[in-house]
C-alpha cells in the first residue's frame, strides 16, 4: 500500500492522502480490510510528523475502536503494532496525555452509567415480576381461599 517515492508530493501531503484512505477503510466489515488497515496506519504513523490536536483525536478514536474490534484477530494486531506505535508517535505531547486521561475518564465514567442504568432496569423489571409473582402465589395459595372463604362466613 506505502509507496513513499511516488512522483514529486511532499512527505506531509503524501502521509495526510494516504491517511484519508486509512480513514475510509477503517469502518470496512472484512475482518482482514480492518487488521490492514491497522498494520498500514502503524506503518504510516512512523512516518508522519503531524501531531496536531486533530490528528491524534483522530488516529485515538481508530485505535480505540481497534482495540474494541468484535474480531480476536483485528485486536491482537493493534496490540502487537499499533499501540506501541501510537505512544511512541505521541510520547512527548503533552496534550496527548492529558486527552488521553480525559477520553479515559469520560469512557469509564460512561460504562459504569450504562452498567448503572442496566442495573437498575434489572432491579425494576425483577421487583416487578416479585410482586407479580407474589399476588398470583397469594391469590392462587390454598390458605388463601380458606381466608377468604372464613371472610364471607363471618360477614353478617
Amino acid at each position: 500500500m506505502f509507496v513513499w517515492g511516488v512522483g514529486g508530493t511532499k512527505p506531509e501531503l503524501r502521509s495526510s492522502l494516504i491517511f484519508s484512505i486509512i480513514q475510509q477503510l477503517y469502518n470496512d466489515k472484512i475482518d482482514f480490510v480492518r487488521e490492514a488497515v491497522v498494520r498500514n496506519l502503524a506503518l504510516l504513523l512512523t512516518h508522519m510528523d503531524d501531531q496536531s490536536t486533530s490528528k491524534i483525536a483522530q488516529v485515538r478514536e481508530m485505535v480505540v475502536q481497534f482495540v474494541r474490534d468484535e474480531h480476536p484477530k483485528v485486536v491482537d494486531v493493534t496490540h502487537k503494532w499499533l499501540l506501541p506505535v501510537f505512544a511512541k508517535w505521541t510520547r512527548d505531547n503533552d496534550e496527548f496525555m492529558s486527552q488521553v486521561l480525559m477520553w479515559y475518564t469520560k469512557d469509564t465514567l460512561k460504562q459504569l452509567e450504562v452498567s448503572i442504568q442496566l442495573k437498575k432496569k434489572k432491579v425494576a423489571q425483577f421487583k416487578k415480576n416479585f410482586v407479580l409473582f407474589t399476588e398470583i402465589r397469594v391469590a392462587h395459595s390454598p390458605r388463601q381461599g380458606q381466608l377468604d372463604q372464613r371472610k364471607r362466613t363471618q360477614t353478617p
